[in-house]
């Protein structure tokens, strides 16, 4: 037989559960663990859904691999319609043929293997082992029986029936003489049954008159009353209280609103303002002119210092060159141009030229006391040997051992690359490649390199006329060429010194002719003879910065004038507008701020008073309109109850009767609706008896009418003491209807029932009747007796026979997961499971069988049932926390029989949500070596 098991299930889509999905299956044991709500429950539907799709559910959606009969196939499930390929193949049926109905027996629970005892299997096999029929029900049902059939209760009841023919006979004289007395009897039951039709009407009768009399109390009552008590409602008291207390509230909120517009008057009048207040634009306006102004006057005060501050320097630089020249000839000068410009080109010129002579110094200064005695050249040569002697190796012999030490480590590694190319990864061959260029690279060294080259460069050295180092050693050498490269510096300096010789002396011939131009000056603006070229300069400079410092200050004072005009239009436009306002006007931004902030908190108590008075006005008006409705519908009130208005007292002694009146009231309108049901009731009764009502009628007026209506009339107003003396009358003929209707229905059934008993055609019919009943059971009891014998006979032949292959499946799987401890049994007289103990040769019930060896039993038959269901492939079973309740002893015997059945090529499915569970497993299934696939649901839907 073909086995299918799943290896991965995808559940896509599933009620209150999200995407997930279980891979790597084990054809035999599969344990699934997780918590309650981890998807344990749904991953069962998922598989049963995907064997039988239209048990799924609606929204269903799953995929899942399997293998059957050793092919890989999928099945795909979506709403209740699954999809299988198998083989490549796709079909739209599934390849097992188990019937939905049977799909329950894939799913075991502990409960069902403890709690059941197999009976329905057990009766199915003897069934089966009779031949596929149920030969006792049959028997029963036809009424076969083993003892022959004996008509003794027959016999009786012919003798019987032969008695009653001839008792019947003499009784049908008696019944003539009995049937006489009921005319007499009759007619006394006729006329009780007047006297109690007349005893409903009189009754009726009476209980109007009572409910008359209590209408005319009730009616006394409610008359004792004010009339104005009609005019009342329920709530007047309610409504009088709040029209009281809403006239009340009404006052005090208009004089409340009338003391705040007086207040809010005052307050108006007391802010001085016109009568259309301030526009908040005014203020605005106001204080945007401040800022500016205070702006304005921040801004003048900071050019006022500054203009200080040049004026200032303007006097130091006059000072200075007052000191030297006579103030009519400064102004002469300072009036010429021309005259100061030629005295700045001066100023700029020598300026230039001492700026020249002290570059020239600090090049004398940096070039210093140098040696001249070596060439630059010769020492720069001698520097280049030096250091080619130090970049040459010292031995060729040790070089060589180097070389070839390099390279034997470069071909190791480049071979030690490629293996680890060829056996672990194809990109540390790049070892190899380093390793044979850095080979390479040493081996043309080592050809480039030749013997005794420090030995010609130190021969070229003594050449030149430079002097060589102490000791022809590295550090001898390092030491001479750091000497020889400060050498070559001061040499480089003192060359670029002497290149600037022409220039020196261009510098001189610079100086002389400016040394003229200033006498030359001196003697035409008549300064002093004593003032030399140096002070000239400064003369000139002063000269420049007393001009400087003037047209500084004029710009200063500008600047200063329109700052002073800007702020007079602030102020000028500050109080223009408080000038609209009666307000003296701000002579500066301190007493400005001061009038805008006290205009402004005026405006604000103008604009809220005058909102107060709004506002007191409307309230004012309210209550005004509410006091005339309130009063208007106090007077509407007072007027219903006809009072006087504001009669209070009245009122409330009126409502104080009230309840009284109303409870009057309601007492007057139920006795009124009892009198009127008491009067339909009687004229329905007058008029369902109206025989007896024109009998009474007659009989007491000796008038001979006979209209119900006129009747009906008298009884309503007859006094109640004659209606209960006819009532007490009619009650004696009344009270003899009872013996004369018993005397009569006795004699009538007694008549009745001779009259049965005495009917002689059937008696005699009954008679023949019973004496064919007696000849018919005769023959059925013949052939039950022969039904009865044949299947006994057949019953037992069969059980003879053999069992049903179902059984002998059953016991094959009971004795393999027992290891043959114990064989199955059948008992067919009880129609139950039995195990017979191998070891022992004893036959055992299942209540005599341990809680294990009882479970191994009835799983054997559940699963050999499973078997007997499938057509060609063995489904997945599922268990259902088997181990829940169960000790270690019935956990290990579960677990055994479980893994047994697994060797048969089925797929398990163990479900459960204890980790104790799950170590039971993983501990015996290890040791047996069998297959299994842990699942935990909590790390595949990532739980925690």
């Amino acid at each position: 037989m073909n086995a299918w098991w799943f290896t991965r299930l995808d559940i896509e889509r599933m009620p209150g559960c999200d995407r997930f999905t279980l891979d790597g299956l084990s054809s035999g044991i599969n344990i699934i663990s997780g918590p309650n709500a981890s998807g344990k429950s749904t991953t069962a539907r998922a598989i049963t859904g995907l064997l039988w799709p239209s048990k799924a559910g609606s929204e269903d959606e799953a995929t899942a691999s399997f293998y059957l009969d050793g092919c890989e196939c999928r099945v795909v499930l979506h709403k209740r319609r699954g999809s299988y390929i198998i083989g490549g193949t796709e079909e739209a049926s599934c390849p097992h043929t188990v019937p939905e109905e049977r799909m329950q027996a894939y799913t075991l629970a502990l409960p069902d293997l403890i709690n059941s005892d197999n009976a329905e299997f057990a009766r199915a096999i003897h069934q089966a082992a009779s031949g596929g029929y149920d030969l006792d029900s049959a028997a029963a049902a036809l009424q076969y029986r083993s003892d022959p059939y004996k008509p003794t209760n027959h016999k009786n009841e012919l003798k019987k029936h032969s008695d009653t023919v001839e008792t019947i006979r003499k009784a049908e004289g008696e019944l003539n003489n009995r049937e006489s007395s009921l005319e007499r009897l009759r007619a006394r039951r006729a006329q009780a049954d007047m006297a109690i039709s007349q005893l409903k009407i009189l009754n009726e009768a009476l209980e109007c008159a009572a409910r008359s009399a209590e209408m005319l109390d009730a009616e006394a009552a409610l008359d004792r009353f004010d009339a104005r008590m009609d005019n009342l409602l329920p709530n007047d008291a309610e409504t009088l209280q709040r029209l009281k207390t809403q006239h009340a509230e009404l006052f005090k909120k208009k004089s409340e609103a009338v003391d705040a517009f007086h207040s809010a008057r005052r307050q108006l009048n007391s802010c001085a303002l016109p009568i259309g207040g301030v526009p908040g634009s005014h203020i605005n306006e106001l204080n945007s002119h401040h800022a500016e102004w205070q702006r304005l006057a921040m801004q003048l005060k900071q050019e006022q210092s500054n203009l200080a501050s040049v004026e200032g320097r303007q006097r130091n630089a006059l000072q200075s060159i007052a000191d030297e020249i006579d103030e009519s000839r400064l102004s002469s000068i300072v009036d010429s141009p021309e005259v100061v410009q030629e005295l700045l080109d001066y100023a700029q010129e020598a300026t230039q030229l001492n700026a020249d002579y002290d570059a020239q110094s600090a090049v004398k200064s940096w070039v210093g006391d140098t040696d001249t005695s070596t060439n630059l050249y010769k020492a720069r040569d001698a520097l280049f040997l030096l250091m080619q002697w130090l970049s040459r190796p010292e031995s060729t012999t040790r070089q060589h051992g180097i070389h070839w030490l390099v390279a034997s480590a470069c071909g190791g590694a480049a071979c030690l690359g490629v293996a680890l190319a060829l056996l672990v990864n194809p990109g540390l061959c790049v070892i190899s490649l380093i390793s044979v260029a850095i080979m390479l690279i040493f081996l043309m060294r080592r050809g480039s390199s030749k013997p005794g080259e420090r030995e010609s460069i130190k021969l070229s050295f003594t050449e030149l006329p430079v002097q060589g180092p102490k000791t022809w050693t590295e550090d001898s050498v390092r030491e001479r060429i750091t000497e020889l490269q400060t050498l070559c510096t001061k040499l480089e300096r003192f060359t670029y010194w002497q290149s600037l010789d022409p220039k020196l002396r261009e510098l001189d011939e610079c100086k002389k002719a400016l040394d003229q131009r200033a006498r030359d000056l001196l003697a035409r603006f008549g300064i002093a003879p004593s003032i030399d070229r140096v002070d000239l300069i400064i003369f000139a400079e002063a000269i420049n910065r007393w001009l400087a410092a003037g047209d500084e200050a004029e710009g200063q004072r500008e600047r200063c004038k329109r700052i002073e005009q800007d702020a007079f239009t602030c102020k000028n436009a500050i109080n223009e507008i408080l000038a609209r306002y009666n307000i003296d006007p701000a002579d500066n931004p301190a007493a400005a701020l001061a009038t805008i902030r006290d205009l402004d908190q005026r405006k604000q108590a103008f604009d809220k008073a005058r909102s107060d008075i709004r506002r007191a006005v409307a309230v004012i008006g309210e209550a005004r309109k509410g006091i005339f409705r309130s009063d208007t519908e106090r007077d509407a009130f007072y007027n219903r109850i006809g009072t006087v208005v504001d009669d209070e007292v009245t009122v409330t002694n009126l409502l104080t009767d009230l309840a009284a009146f109303t409870t009057a009231k309601e007492t007057l309108r139920n006795r009124q609706a009892v009198l009127a049901s008491c009067e339909r009731r009687l004229s329905d009764t007058a008029s369902l008896f109206s025989d007896a009502a024109i009998d009474w009628y007659q009989s007491n007026t000796n008038s001979a009418s006979d209209n119900i209506s006129q009747i009906i009339s008298l009884l309503r107003i007859s006094p109640a003491s004659d209606i209960q003396s006819q009532i007490d009358n009619l009650q004696i003929i009344a009270n003899q209807r009872s013996d004369a209707h018993d005397a009569i229905l006795k004699i009538e059934t007694e008549v009745e029932m001779e009259r049965q008993s005495c009917d002689l055609a059937n008696a005699i019919s009954d008679l023949e009747t019973c004496r064919d009943v007696l000849r018919n059971e005769r023959s059925k009891g013949y052939a039950a007796a022969a039904g009865w014998a044949l299947a006994d006979y057949v019953k037992r032949e069969a059980e003879r026979a053999s069992l049903p292959a179902v059984f002998n499946r059953a016991g094959e799987l009971f004795a393999e997961i027992t290891n043959n401890d114990y064989k199955l049994d059948f008992d067919h007289r009880k129609v139950a499971f039995r195990a017979v103990d191998t070891r022992r040769n004893r036959s055992l019930t299942l209540d005599e069988l341990s809680s294990g060896t009882r479970i191994q039993l009835l799983l054997a038959v559940r699963v050999a049932f499973v078997e007997q269901q499938e057509q060609g492939v063995k489904l997945p079973i599922i268990l259902d926390e088997t181990l829940a309740t169960s000790d270690d002893d019935r956990a290990d015997k579960i677990i055994q029989a479980v893994t047994a059945l697994t060797r048969t090529g089925r797929q398990v499915f163990y479900f459960t949500a204890q980790p104790h569970e799950v170590e039971k497993w993983r501990s015996h299934l290890s040791e047996c070596g069998a297959g299994f696939h842990c699942a935990d649901m909590s790390e595949i839907r990532q739980l925690n």
